[in-house]
């Protein structure tokens, strides 16, 4: 009685199959996912998060708005938070 070694595939050989599906398909996740880490650096490195407004808790006249990503203060009269960063104004006096 002679075994014979049966051929078996394993996934390594079908991504060097050929094939339009076979590295692209490897190749094509990896490469995004990088993108999205150097985006998302360079996002961070240069400020650009965006705001998260938490509403103080006084209910008459003036609302006033705080960043937790920078932490600047806003004031408005309306329900909503500011639509953008307040981090880039000067402070001026009255």
């Amino acid at each position: 009685m002679t075994f014979v070694d049966a051929p078996h595939s394993s996934w390594l050989d079908s991504l060097t199959a050929p094939g339009p599906l076979g590295p692209l398909a490897v190749l094509v996740p990896v490469l995004g996912f990088l993108a999205w880490r150097v985006v998302r650096q360079l996002r961070r490195r240069r400020g650009l998060r965006a705001c998260r407004w938490k509403r103080d808790g006084s209910r008459a006249g003036m609302r006033r708005w705080h960043c937790a990503v920078c932490g600047v203060d806003a004031f408005g009269t309306g329900r909503r938070p500011p639509k953008e960063c307040k981090r880039a104004l000067k402070p001026g006096g009255l």
